[in-house]
């Protein structure tokens, strides 16, 4: 799978490097949540509050901001390899806020967005106070098992 990660934010100083390895690592956990998937692209942008409000109103009409969305949609007919392009778009600027509330690292608290973007990607749902739980769960354990990537 193609994995690229654009900066479009300047407010937080990230390593590409270290946020690929998480997404290398969490879209393969992904594919395992749908092995009917073939990903053949996942493209990881970070941006600021501003950057993702106009985003959120205008690929989903919700006001404000937030954390983090996905989009997905098949290759284009014809085109090879055949398969699927993911897309997640990460709010630093909201990550470096809500890691100084929880007193983790902004890399920390962005990696948890790229895992809960994977899981969307992966056909996890967080409509409904059970699927969130799941949803908690699961992106934690990923966390803990991915840990070693953002502490190198």
């Amino acid at each position: 799978m193609n994995l690229i990660v654009t900066n479009r934010q300047r407010r937080v100083s990230l390593s590409r490097l270290t946020i690929k390895k998480l997404a290398d690592f969490f879209m393969k956990k992904a594919s395992a949540m749908r092995p009917e998937i073939t990903w053949v692209e996942c493209s990881v942008v970070l941006v600021d509050h501003q950057a993702m409000i106009r985003l959120n109103e205008e690929a989903l009409q919700h006001e404000g901001t937030t954390d983090v969305i996905t989009f997905h949609y098949p290759t284009a007919p014809g085109e090879h390899p055949a398969g699927w392009r993911g897309e997640i778009v990460i709010n630093v600027e909201e990550a470096a806020e809500q890691a100084d509330r929880r007193g983790v690292s902004t890399l920390r608290e962005t990696a948890l967005y790229l895992a809960h973007g994977c899981q969307h990607l992966g056909g996890a749902d967080d409509a409904t106070p059970a699927e969130r739980a799941a949803m908690s769960r699961r992106q934690n354990r990923w966390l803990k098992q991915a840990e070693q990537l953002w502490r190198t």
